[in-house]
């Protein structure tokens, strides 16, 4: 009597039909490919717009003089960016630019003002201008590296900003304190010299960015 251990042939046959059956169930039943890719949660999703500075920001000069602490501040000007956004919270800034006439400071004193303009050669540079090159940081604060102009001469500044969300935009407020002869500008004198503008000074800013509709 001959048993399956004589032939073994249909008993290979046999288990590679079951094997080859076990195989293609498998490959069938796996899922497809998709469903292995992460998923991109929407509020992940990053979104580049422009914006544009809102009416009336908040720009001021201050320091002191050998008789008394002043400040100069303006509400108009003009500025636009570029900003990364995502789930309408700032993530980037890839570029920024702000201008302001430079006889839009004002002190309340008309001599002061004067005075004012002409160290800052008003008339051959009217305006102040602030251009990012580099911006760090997060959600509510950063640090803005960029050429700032005054009376004609451009230096390099690091300004740490607070950032803040207001309805669809942001706010911006920090300040940077430099000197006048930075940028070329002999402090102001009066009365013959004997009130003196000292050199150091602090330019501060709170400025609303919305977006461009």
């Amino acid at each position: 009597m001959k048993t399956i251990c004589d032939n073994p042939l249909p008993l290979l046959i046999a288990v590679m039909f079951i094997f080859g059956g076990i195989a293609y169930a498998v490959k069938t039943s796996d899922p497809p490919d998709s469903l292995f890719e992460p998923e991109i949660e929407p509020s992940l999703i990053q979104t580049t717009e422009n914006y544009r500075l809102a009416r009336h920001p908040s720009l001021s000069v201050s320091g002191s003089s050998s008789v008394k602490d002043w400040k100069m501040e303006a509400n108009d000007a003009q500025g636009s960016g570029v900003f990364q956004v995502s789930d309408g919270k700032l993530q980037n800034i890839s570029s920024l630019k702000v201008t302001m006439k430079a006889k839009e400071l004002k002190s309340g004193t008309r001599g002061m003002d004067n005075n004012a303009y002409d160290a800052l050669k008003s008339s051959k540079y009217p305006e102040i201008a602030f251009e990012l090159m580099d911006f760090s940081g997060g959600e509510s604060s950063g640090k803005a590296k960029g050429r700032l102009t005054i009376a004609g001469v451009t230096r390099e500044v690091s300004i740490p900003v607070q950032i803040r969300k207001q309805g669809t935009g942001f706010v911006f407020t920090g300040e940077v304190p430099t000197k006048l002869t930075d940028f070329s500008i002999s402090p102001p004198t009066a009365l013959l010299g004997s009130i003196r503008t000292r050199d150091e000074i602090t330019i501060s800013f709170n400025a609303h960015f919305q977006p461009k509709n």
